[in-house]
């Protein structure tokens, strides 16, 4: 008998894994990301190889996953439920509480970086706000190069902070995040759609395909995951 698809059960699964994971590279005798194996993180998490591999298919789809899921609800809402500067705030301030997490996970090198990840999720996340400003759906060029280059210069100022290259509060590196935001793309999304547009949403039980910096790829071209958990096709 195949059994029930249980999301409540399946969503504490995944958290149990990753609070596995943040205690193995950040606690008492934190080792490197690169180094923890999947038996040792099943071990620890008191479950089996078979039901981390049922959620996630390595250890770097776990920050992924954590990744999207901390920025579903608040970067991912800018221009739809919340003003950029709502969102923005809110989406630092979920940073700063997994601060550990971040720095021990941006020394690994295997996939890339994991702002190299962030990278992509804030570009993708700020297209998908715009498009649904527009009647078409259709980005200018002008719009994409602006979320583009605004998701480099956010990168590097969380990246700083998460480091501790720049000394400040939250509410400070949210407002400079706020600021570099190109003038056009701001009146874009400077509204929020509430229930005119499709609200972007992250199905946090469904299986993480791809590590960060990752690209998978299938038969029908290179497919990523938008901020909204939904499949996307590149080129």
């Amino acid at each position: 008998m195949q059994k029930a698809y249980q999301p409540g059960r399946d969503l504490d699964m995944k958290t149990r894994i990753f609070q596995t994971l943040r205690e193995m590279i950040c606690g008492e005798g934190a080792m490197p990301l690169d180094k923890v194996t999947v038996k040792a993180l099943c071990a620890e998490a008191g479950i089996t190889t078979r039901t981390f591999y049922n959620h996630f298919t390595d250890k770097y789809a776990v920050v992924a996953w954590f990744m999207e899921l901390s920025g579903a609800g608040s970067f991912a809402q800018i221009g739809l439920t919340a003003t950029p500067q709502e969102a923005l705030s809110s989406y630092v301030y979920t940073l700063s509480r997994y601060s550990d997490f971040l720095a021990a996970c941006s020394e690994s090198k295997h996939y890339g970086s994991i702002y190299s990840y962030l990278l992509d999720l804030s570009r993708q996340g700020l297209e998908y706000a715009a498009e649904q400003h527009l009647d078409d759906k259709t980005l200018p060029k002008a719009i994409q190069l602006q979320a583009r280059y605004f998701a480099i210069a956010a990168e590097a100022v969380v990246s700083d902070w998460a480091s501790g290259r720049i000394d400040a509060t939250e509410d400070e590196v949210a407002d400079l995040i706020c600021s570099m935001i190109p003038h056009e793309l701001y009146k874009l999304i400077e509204e929020p759609l509430y229930g005119k547009g499709s609200i972007p949403w992250l199905d946090a039980t469904k299986m993480q395909t791809a590590g960060f910096g990752q690209e998978r790829s299938d038969d029908l071209g290179t497919i990523r995951t938008r901020p909204d958990g939904t499949r996307v096709k590149l080129g």
